[in-house]
C-alpha cells in the first residue's frame, strides 16, 4: 500500500469501488389515536389505536400492505428522505417524525442488502387536513398476548391482515444466571423464589451489596442496567473470593463502589465506567493495580484507599 504524504493526495487516489456498498432505506411508522363513535352520552368516547399502511406498487411484495418507506438519495439526510418519502407515498405534509431504531439485519431484503432507519410519529388522524392517496390507507391496530405468542389484527372497513410473532423480549423474562451462587444470593435478598425471579426487581434496583464467599465473578451485573452504588463485601468476613472486576462494565451508571477485604483484583473493567464518582477499597493491598486503571476514570471525585 503506498504512503501518502497528504490528505488531498490520499483523497486524489482514493478507490470507493475497493468495499462492498449497501444501500439505504428509510421507513415511517405513523401511528394514530383517535376518538370512536359516543354511543353512550354518560360514557367516555372509546380510543383506538392506528397505523398508516401503504400497498406496495412494485416487487417485491407487489400488492402487499407495508409501512411507507424508500431509499435514500445521495444529496439528502436520512430525516430528508423520511419527510420526503411520507409526503410521496401518503400525501401527509409537516408531520413531527422521532428517529426510532436502524435494523441491519443481512438478508432483511431479497434484493440486495438494505440498511434501514426507522422513524415515527404519533398523531390524531382526524385532525389532518390533507386526504390520503388512494394505496394508502389507515388500520385499527389490536394487539393480544398469549403464554409466548403476540397476536396482531390490522383491519379497515375493507379488509382484515392477521399474523402472530413469538415473543423474543419480555421485561419479565425468566433469568437465566452464569451463576447459581449469584442466583441465590439474589433470590435470599429479594425475598423470592428462585424460580420466581424476575428482570423488573433488578433492573430497577439502584444498590446492591454483593456479600456471599461463594460468588467469584461479576458476570451477572449485566442484570443490573441502573446499579449506582455497589458494595463488594462486608467486615463481618462475608467476602467474595473476586478476582476480576469483569462485567461491572454493564453498570454504566454506576458512582459509588466499595471493596471491603478480598483478594487482589484485575480492575481493569473499571476503565468503562464513564460515571464513576466514588472508589473505596478498604483492607487491600493491590493499591498500585487501582491507581493504574483509575487514571482513565475522567469522573472520578474521591478515592480512599
Amino acid at each position: 500500500m503506498s504512503e501518502y504524504k497528504t490528505e488531498e493526495e490520499f483523497l486524489r487516489h482514493y478507490n470507493p469501488n475497493e468495499f462492498d456498498r449497501l444501500s439505504m432505506t428509510s421507513d415511517i411508522l405513523i401511528f394514530s389515536v383517535s376518538d370512536g363513535k359516543q354511543e353512550n352520552y354518560r360514557k367516555l368516547k372509546e380510543k383506538y389505536f392506528s397505523v398508516l399502511l401503504v400497498k406496495r406498487k412494485d416487487f417485491p411484495f407487489k400488492g402487499k400492505w407495508c409501512l411507507p418507506g424508500g431509499f435514500i438519495r445521495m444529496d439528502e439526510t436520512l430525516e430528508e428522505a423520511a419527510t420526503r418519502i411520507l409526503a410521496e407515498e401518503t400525501n401527509l405534509h409537516d408531520v413531527f417524525l422521532e428517529q426510532l431504531y436502524t435494523f441491519s439485519s443481512v438478508k432483511r431484503d431479497p434484493r440486495m442488502r438494505v440498511v434501514s432507519t426507522a422513524y415515527m410519529a404519533l398523531i390524531d388522524k382526524n385532525q389532518l387536513r390533507e386526504t390520503l392517496y388512494e394505496g394508502a390507507s389507515w388500520y385499527r391496530l389490536n394487539i393480544k398476548e398469549e403464554n409466548d405468542m403476540i397476536y396482531v389484527t390490522l383491519e379497515n372497513e375493507e379488509e382484515t391482515i392477521t399474523y402472530r410473532a413469538k415473543k423474543i423480549l419480555k421485561d419479565e423474562t425468566d433469568i437465566r444466571f452464569s451463576s447459581k451462587a449469584f442466583s441465590e444470593y439474589i433470590s435470599k435478598i429479594a425475598g423470592v423464589p428462585e424460580d420466581e425471579m424476575k428482570f423488573k426487581w433488578m433492573k430497577n434496583r439502584t444498590n446492591l451489596t454483593i456479600a456471599d464467599t461463594e460468588i467469584d465473578n461479576l458476570e451477572d451485573l449485566v442484570f443490573f442496567p441502573n446499579l449506582e452504588n455497589l458494595t463488594l463485601g462486608d467486615w463481618d468476613n462475608n467476602v467474595p473470593p473476586i478476582t476480576s472486576m469483569d462485567g461491572i462494565e454493564n453498570c454504566q451508571k454506576l458512582m459509588s463502589l466499595t471493596i471491603i477485604k478480598g483478594p487482589n483484583k484485575d480492575y481493569n473493567a473499571l476503565s468503562e465506567l464513564n460515571n464513576l464518582l466514588k472508589f473505596s477499597r478498604n483492607a487491600g493491598n493491590d493499591y498500585e493495580n487501582i491507581l493504574e486503571v483509575l487514571e482513565f476514570c475522567n469522573s472520578l471525585e474521591e478515592v480512599i484507599l
